[in-house]
């Protein structure tokens, strides 16, 4: 079976289409080469795009898409937290990374920011207490004396 792509206008094996169930014929009325070239532009002018942007500007993006807080609003809690982590208390001079913005992850809640140490361990007890709890019953019972 032959199809005409309605982008570049040529006639293909319909192989050369993706699937698509909502289509008449179940096929894309784009062929797959073109349907390629689309994205590689449209990934091409988002790294442009991203690229023109100041790593303030870049920070703010993430902090909004992932978070939904500002660049300020991440500054303002760090601050209102003495500039430090509100676990351990260090500052984001003694790490490499940049502090973490903790957040609930089935709720999305921001609860605070955090140095990469603190925010590793809380995810790696899965932000749970009682394990947090636990860990912590252990580590005072095998304490040398």
């Amino acid at each position: 079976m032959m199809k005409q792509c309605n982008r570049c206008g040529r006639v293909k094996d319909i192989s050369g289409y993706y699937k698509n169930k909502a289509s008449k014929d179940g096929y894309s009325d784009v062929c797959i080469e073109c349907t390629s070239a689309l994205a590689k532009q449209k990934r091409a002018a988002k790294k442009a795009y991203l690229n023109a942007l100041s790593a303030d500007a870049r920070k703010d993006a993430d902090f909004r898409r992932h978070y939904g807080i500002t660049l300020a609003a991440y500054e303002n809690m760090l601050a209102a937290q003495g500039d430090k982590c509100a676990i351990c208390g260090r500052s984001p001079d003694e790490f490499k990374r940049a502090f973490a913005v903790d957040h609930d992850h089935k709720t999305g809640i921001v609860r605070g920011i955090l140095c990469p140490d603190c925010n590793r361990g809380l995810g790696g007890f899965h932000d749970n207490p009682e394990l947090l709890r636990r860990a912590a019953d252990f580590l005072e019972k095998i304490k040398p004396t």
